[in-house]
């Protein structure tokens, strides 16, 4: 009876005390896996509205395992953003994944997955990576939560935005201002998503291809005219509106508005304001 208690003694200490080497292994695996839950959590509500993205894949086997939107599990699209999202975080350690990126990193996927030819879209996982990480270089600011200040991050473009309006529209943006309608409470979705909520995806396609257009320098700053432009486009109705009712159509913003009518615009605002360079004090 003694040997036996001091037999089990022994292997409870032992499985109580893990190596440093094992310890690190246990504490990445436990990140990896908060990592991927967080990131899951929201790649299944990509885009909920557009079948593509609750596709159910099978992946064949005697079960014939499906995964499908419907049931609460990712569909195969879903996953396939999740694993880029879960491979970036992992090798940009200092920008990690922040919510949002899902709907960033979705519409390129899209593009590369439903090129006609074989040969491009199977690769399309990998193609997607690289152009969401290049992407990322012109985002890193805005999505660095650690910049709180007005000097950086997406206050700094928040800031350049409301500097921006009141240089084309002075009425206006006096007007906003009266009320206390800051851009902060409409526009920060606008620039960190890149207005991939605020039109169908063949609009986002469109204006994503006029601001991608741009030298990587200077995307930012047609994003921020194609978001003045937004706002400017809405100038009756938001002089006639008070708080609460400028506030619901910005944040809420017609979804049937002309995007080419926007670039138009954002293009003539570019040509007859100076540019805006750096970030605004």
């Amino acid at each position: 009876d003694m040997d036996t208690h001091t037999h089990t003694h022994t292997n409870a200490h032992t499985h109580t005390h893990m190596s440093a080497e094992e310890e690190e292994a246990c504490r990445v695996y436990v990140m990896n896996r908060a990592l991927q839950d967080e990131i899951e959590k929201d790649t299944k509500r990509t885009w909920p509205d557009l079948h593509f993205f609750r596709e159910a894949h099978d992946f064949g086997g005697s079960e014939g395992e499906h995964y499908d939107g419907g049931t609460g599990l990712p569909g195969h699209h879903q996953l396939a953003i999740t694993r880029v999202l879960f491979t970036f975080a992992r090798l940009n350690p200092g920008i990690r994944y922040v919510q949002g990126m899902n709907e960033v990193l979705a519409p390129i996927y899209y593009v590369f997955k439903v090129d006609p030819t074989e040969d491009f879209n199977i690769e399309a996982e990998a193609d997607a990576f690289w152009c969401f990480h290049t992407l990322m270089e012109t985002l890193r600011d805005v999505y660095d939560m650690t910049q709180d200040d007005f000097q950086e991050g997406i206050h700094a473009y928040l800031n350049q935005l409301e500097c921006l309006l009141a240089i084309i529209d002075p009425e206006l943006a006096h007007h906003l201002v009266k009320q206390g309608v800051k851009a902060m409470y409409y526009a920060m979705s606008w620039i960190t998503l890149m207005l991939s909520q605020e039109f169908r995806l063949p609009d986002v396609l469109r204006l994503w291809d006029s601001i991608l257009a741009q030298d990587q320098q200077h995307r930012l700053s047609f994003l921020l005219h194609i978001c003045c432009a937004m706002v400017v486009r809405l100038k009756d109705e938001l002089l006639r509106g008070d708080f609460a009712e400028n506030l619901q159509l910005l944040q809420s913003y017609p979804r049937e508005m002309d995007v080419e009518d926007l670039i138009y615009l954002a293009k003539r605002l570019e040509s007859v304001t100076v540019c805006i360079e750096g970030k605004a004090a």
